[in-house]
């Protein structure tokens, strides 16, 4: 649990110089006690929902997420053609990683080992926002999945 603290204090450090507002909780983790999670608030543009970003550290990584759509937004009559969609878009856009959980629901992500430094987390962190334009822009009103702010 200290080398979890250790690692999420010099993301903090990286947040801050970066610039980022966030906040810190201490949740409930996989493998039982409490981790560190930092939030980080994406304001999204004009009709452009906002993306809540999280990040843990787990193991070698630092994992940073945000959910853009849970399993139940999907259309089930269009799932298949939208899983293909996500995954060419993962193709033609080499910064960017979805990826969904065990339930369905669809995030944008990147992974940082914790040896990283400052230029490889900003230059990684970026892709998220990236992400999260390419869904709202183009996928999710491609098949008809409906996000906040429309």
């Amino acid at each position: 649990m200290v080398e979890r603290e250790a690692v999420i204090e010099k993301v903090e450090g990286w947040l801050e110089k970066l610039g980022f507002n966030y906040a810190k909780e201490q949740v409930d983790s996989e493998g039982g006690g409490k981790e560190p999670v930092l939030y980080i608030r994406f304001r999204g543009k004009a009709k452009q929902p906002d993306f809540d970003v999280y990040i843990i550290a787990r193991g070698d990584w630092i994992l940073c997420r945000a959910r853009l759509a849970t399993a139940d937004q999907i259309p089930k009559a269009k799932r298949a053609e939208f899983y293909r969609a996500l995954l060419n878009a993962v193709f033609r856009y080499s910064e960017v990683s979805f990826s969904a959980d065990d339930d369905g629901n669809i995030f944008v992500e990147c992974d940082i080992h914790r040896t990283s430094d400052l230029r490889t987390f900003e230059e990684e962190f970026k892709s998220l926002p990236v992400g999260m334009g390419i869904f709202a822009e183009e996928l999710a009103p491609k098949f008809g999945i409906k996000l906040g702010k429309g």
